[in-house]
């Protein structure tokens, strides 16, 4: 199936449209604003929406990429770029590409296609996948939506379950292009949108499993929330992973420097206030903030206004302890009706 038709067919079931005022977006739609409201809208390439107000000149250059230079950077091992015995070509490459710098360091562009690599690497070593797979047994034609996809990794293992529409949203125009190269050369079929969790760019009911894995712990939690349950359709499911208050204990005792204790007890106090309040600093505010830790029982209380009830609690195994508690949550929850999407206030 050639890229064009490969698009289409997941544009078939799920079509794309503004987040602020809804208008279906068509797939061959020109660059410029929504020709309703004028909220930005640029097409980067087949297969790559975005619809926030960013500059994407580097995520453009990433698409541009060779193709051997993209499968290198899938097979990258080691967290020292310097030591390691990298082929004398794809070090250039990664010079060339402005991934390392002048002094043999990764740059930011670098550290971060680092991350991801290493990332769909560790996925694709999880067998089980904390039960995600499961979810999508026996469902011809899934509509899939991963919030915060990064480089698609979950999306890209997810390919197997055959005919599922594969959908993933980031705020990192650059890792959605890189997921968008890597997804090509390994002949998946997967729509991307540059978008945020708390404004995303599909009807209402338009999927029928939302995931969204250690993602939701850098979100307005509750707006994030709404908008994962408004573009659920009734019956499907809701896959949350999620940082808990070990996680920022095992963070805190591993820090090595007062700036990141800082750093990391000022993440712990929004928790804690998130926690016992449900209130976070409103997305777009001048105050600036970190993460801030999920509980089963604050998940809970944000979905059950939504329709939302949870099926399915348990501590996530493929993570660290501290203490003898996982870090993470792994949280499923299963949209039983229409909910109210109208209390959706940030603060």
């Amino acid at each position: 199936m050639t890229p064009l038709l490969a698009e289409q067919a997941w544009q078939d079931e799920v079509r794309l449209c503004c987040p602020n005022c809804r208008r279906e977006i068509a797939s061959d739609a020109p660059a410029g604003g929504c020709p309703d409201c004028g909220r930005n809208i640029s097409r980067i390439a087949q297969g790559l929406t975005n619809f926030l107000p960013v500059e994407d000149t580097v995520a453009r250059a990433a698409l541009g990429w060779p193709p051997e230079f993209v499968r290198s950077l899938g097979g990258w091992v080691g967290d020292d770029v310097k030591a390691e015995p990298l082929p004398s070509g794809f070090r250039r490459q990664l010079s060339s590409y402005g991934l390392v710098g002048p002094d043999g360091e990764l740059t930011t562009l670098g550290a971060g296609i680092r991350y991801h690599v290493i990332e769909s690497q560790w996925q694709a070593a999880c067998e089980d996948r904390d039960g995600l797979p499961a979810l999508m047994t026996d469902r011809p034609g899934i509509r899939v939506l991963d919030v915060g996809c990064g480089a698609a990794q979950t999306l890209r293992l997810l390919a197997t379950a055959g005919s599922a529409k594969l959908v993933g949203i980031d705020t990192d125009l650059v890792a959605l292009a890189l997921g968008l190269r890597f997804a090509q050369l390994e002949g998946v079929s997967i729509g991307l949108a540059g978008a945020a969790a708390d404004s995303l760019p599909f009807r209402d009911e338009s999927f029928d499993l939302v995931l969204c894995r250690v993602a939701l712990n850098y979100m307005h939690q509750r707006g994030a929330l709404a908008e994962m349950a408004r573009v659920l359709a009734v019956g499907g499911h809701l896959y949350l992973r999620v940082e808990r208050i070990w996680h920022d204990a095992y963070l805190i005792a591993q820090s090595r420097s007062a700036r990141a204790l800082a750093c990391r007890c000022r993440d712990l106090g929004h928790g804690v206030v998130h926690a016992l309040a449900g209130w976070q600093v409103a997305p777009g505010s001048r105050i600036r903030v970190g993460r801030a830790f999920a509980s089963a029982g604050r998940v809970e209380h944000m979905l059950r206004p939504l329709g939302c009830r949870i099926v399915r609690v348990e501590e996530t195994q493929s993570c660290p302890r501290i203490l003898g508690r996982r870090t993470q949550l792994t949280i499923v929850a299963r949209r039983e009706s229409m909910g109210s999407q109208t209390d959706v206030a940030r603060g």
